[in-house]
């Protein structure tokens, strides 16, 4: 593309001297951000924020067009005041025009003669990373150039850049990043000015510049340059002299200068200094001064906060600290108070422009606390945050406003075939139902002893359409509340219960005996239940092999059917092959060799005889076996 010739600049100038104050502007770096906007009648609009005086900031507008193979300026706008009162150029857009020239080289038509196909995007790059590792190795043991190589961190209102600064004694701003990889990995000898020229090899920088260098190489590998540029959006391969940080380039930026000075620019509040980068949680202040009896001041200081890929970074107090996930986890609610202000002027920022919004100094963060939230600030917050804050309380006592203690009482009683419980939780005469999830209003409620009430009542009961009353659920979660649940819940509340629920048993199974004779060739069995029929005793089997827990009997009562002499019923019946009728009379004579099985051993003391064995369990879980010999 043309380059605007600087006769063409000089007749659009208002005046030589304009003239002259626009090219001194454009050599100092006045020109922050420039964009070029390509028509396909071969007309062109630059558009540039330029830097004034006083730290002012101005948008500047130039529209250029081909003539007769040279660039003519047909058209031009700046906001400033000078642009309004005099005719022609001023020098802001004179410094745009001639930062035009310096970003835009005239591009080559000429095609070489001798074509030699290039390898394919992808794989030179691959070829390009290997080539670059063994030469970053290589300058890393043998560099140890004099040209130094500085970034500095902007911070923006609406991201983290860095720009560099290149030299040796005279520092020079490098006006594009992505030139400067492309000369390393080229080694091009590149002059910047009269006191710096030379050959771009990693090994030309100082040690400490080469991990700057490094990094960039990097980056570039895995195209980190591509799409890091935000609200500048550039049509061609423009060069650029900042991009914008990435949370893994932060973290690197931030990793290399860990320990060491760097060179911060906080836009929003106009301050460039030296910055310390320290790996460490700060203590921030936090202080909290009573107002009589009209509630407390809490007041923080403003501070800096953004993310890297693996941790926080919080500017306060003249010092970068690199902060763990953890810690800001803990205190991220008191961040977001302390930024807040910060927040504010970015908006204001959008609003004027990127940089048409800064004061010298924020005010600081402070915060009315009324007296009804002591409570729930002493109970919930202050134990959170006093080891990892710098916390000052002044002319308040906070243990005096703690809540009173939680004290529950539940209210059992049998309705129907249901039992029903109402729990209550007191703090003095403020009575809450336990049902009731506290709001955030009620915060000074003891959630956590509450939660453990609820837990223990859920278990076995589900609320109510009323939202406030638990009833059992099904017979089997009602009658293990009796068992078990009952003693939970009256570990950590006080029971008042009606006489209907206290007439509620769940009772063991009753003793069971039995005798067992031999006539004959007739085994003579006989059993009992204590206290139970026979009909009732049928009805416990019934249910015991339908694997149910409990059976209520005609009493009321609960029998819980997990006794083992049950199942030896059970196996009296099964194994005897017994009828209903037997079952009833509670006795029964059967064969003899429906009890006989042959023994699996014979004790070799009583010689050669048949042997065989009749196999019950008794009551107290003991196995009995009765040997029986026929002889041959």
């Amino acid at each position: 593309m043309k380059t605007i010739s600087s006769n063409e600049i000089e007749s659009v100038a208002s005046s030589r001297s304009v003239f002259d104050r626009g090219y001194s502007l454009f050599s100092s770096d006045g020109v922050l951000r420039i964009e070029l906007e390509r028509e396909k009648n071969g007309s062109h609009t630059i558009y540039a924020m330029v830097e004034g005086s006083m730290g002012a900031h101005y948008n500047t507008r130039a529209s250029i067009v081909l003539h007769k193979n040279t660039m003519r300026v047909s058209g031009f706008s700046c906001n400033c005041k000078a642009a309004e009162t005099y005719a022609g150029a001023c020098k802001h857009v004179v410094a745009t025009l001639f930062e035009y020239n310096y970003q835009y080289e005239e591009e080559s038509d000429e095609a070489g003669a001798d074509y030699v196909q290039s390898s394919d995007e992808e794989l030179k790059s691959l070829v390009d990373y290997y080539v670059m590792q063994d030469r970053n190795q290589f300058c890393q043991e043998y560099g140890n150039g004099d040209v130094r190589l500085i970034p500095i961190l902007h911070l923006e209102a609406d991201r983290e850049s860095m720009e560099l600064k290149i030299g040796t004694t005279q520092m020079y701003v490098v006006k594009d990043i992505g030139e400067l990889v492309d000369n390393i990995k080229q080694m091009r000898h590149v002059s910047y000015g009269k006191k710096l020229a030379f050959t771009h090899s990693q090994s030309a920088f100082t040690r400490e510049s080469t991990s700057i260098v490094n990094l960039l190489l990097e980056l570039d590998s895995e195209n980190e340059f591509s799409y890091r540029y935000h609200g500048w959006g550039y049509s061609n391969q423009q060069m650029r002299r900042s991009c914008t940080l990435s949370p893994a380039m932060l973290d690197r930026l931030m990793e290399l200068y860990e320990g060491r000075t760097l060179q911060v620019d906080d836009q929003l509040l106009d301050q460039k200094d030296e910055i310390p980068i320290v790996r460490k949680n700060p203590r921030l202040p936090l202080n909290i001064t009573g107002l009589h009896e009209q509630g407390a001041q809490v007041q923080m200081e403003p501070v800096f906060l953004t993310e890297g890929s693996k941790q926080w970074y919080i500017l306060w107090n003249h010092c970068f600290y690199i902060c763990t996930r953890e810690y800001y986890e803990q205190v991220k609610g008191f961040l977001r108070l302390m930024t807040q202000e910060r927040n504010q002027m970015k908006k204001y920022a959008g609003y004027y422009g990127r940089y048409g919004y800064y004061q010298e100094q924020l005010k600081m963060p402070t915060f009315y606390l009324s007296v009804q939230d002591y409570g729930a600030f002493a109970k919930n917050v202050l134990p959170m945050v006093q080891d990892v804050l710098d916390v000052q309380v002044k002319k308040i006592d906070f243990e005096s406003y703690e809540p009173l203690e939680a004290v529950f009482h539940s209210y059992l009683d049998k309705v129907g075939s249901h039992i029903e419980c109402r729990a209550k939780v007191l703090y003095g005469t403020q009575e809450y139902d336990v049902a009731e999830i506290p709001t955030k209003e009620q915060a000074s409620r003891d959630i956590r002893r509450e939660f453990q009430v609820r837990t223990i009542l859920e278990g076995y009961f589900e609320l109510a359409k009323d939202q406030k009353t638990y009833v059992s659920k099904e017979e089997d979660a009602m009658l293990e509340f009796l068992e078990t649940g009952f003693q939970q819940l009256e570990s950590v509340s006080e029971i008042f219960a009606t006489d209907r629920f206290k007439n509620m048993r769940v009772i063991p199974m009753p003793k069971i005996t039995a005798g067992i004779s031999v006539k004959g060739n007739l085994l003579d069995v006989s059993w009992d239940v204590e206290g139970m029929s026979a009909q009732e005793v049928m009805d416990i089997l019934a249910d015991y092999k339908n694997k149910k827990k409990y059976h209520k009997l005609k009493s009321g009562d609960f029998l819980r059917m997990d006794e083992n002499s049950l199942a030896v019923l059970v196996e009296l019946n099964e194994g005897l092959h017994l009828t209903k009728e037997q079952l009833k009379e509670r006795k029964a004579e059967v064969p003899l060799y429906r009890a006989f099985h042959p023994a699996p051993t014979c004790p070799d003391s009583l010689g050669m005889h048949n042997y065989f064995y009749l196999h019950f369990i008794d009551f107290a879980n003991i196995e009995l076996l009765f040997l029986f010999c026929i002889d041959n």
